[in-house]
């Protein structure tokens, strides 16, 4: 889909995300250009629905979003078994224009983003850190019942 979304859609996309209406094109994608994820993502794309008058059923927020706080064992996990669960469809603003104009949610048809190089290292280092720390905690948990049964 491509065009210049309109002038509501860029003043509604503007207020929701706090950016100045300048910085917005039908190019301009949530996730990567706005920083728009999880709760935020969601909440965005309740008030859009609602705003252009779109039936939502269709819509499910996980394919365009992360969760808001992301568990990073459980990425880790992910990652090292179905990396592609971790990957996302972008959703620019001239999808929502197309999705607006035809009043009935659509997943654009794009194949999903794989995930940076930058987010693979947060979520090797972070969860291998996170994995070794539970680790070192259920030890010193041992530990203390091994010295109290002594």
């Amino acid at each position: 889909m491509s065009g210049s979304p309109s002038r509501h859609l860029i003043e509604f996309t503007a207020k929701m995300a706090a950016v100045k209406p300048e910085r917005l094109s039908g190019a301009t994608r949530l996730f990567e250009d706005l920083g728009m994820d999880g709760d935020d993502g969601v909440e965005f794309l309740d008030a859009f629905g609602q705003e252009f008058g779109v039936d939502m059923a269709a819509c499910d927020p996980s394919d365009y979003f992360g969760p808001e706080a992301t568990m990073l064992l459980d990425d880790l996990i992910l990652l090292l078994t179905d990396g592609a669960r971790l990957r996302h469809t972008s959703l620019t603003l001239a999808d929502l224009e197309g999705i607006a104009a035809s009043g009935i949610w659509f997943k654009p048809d794009r194949a999903p983003v794989p995930l940076s190089p930058l987010r693979v290292a947060w979520i090797l280092i972070a969860g291998s850190g996170m994995l070794a720390l539970l680790l070192v905690l259920l030890a010193a948990g041992l530990l203390l019942v091994v010295n109290f049964w002594s």
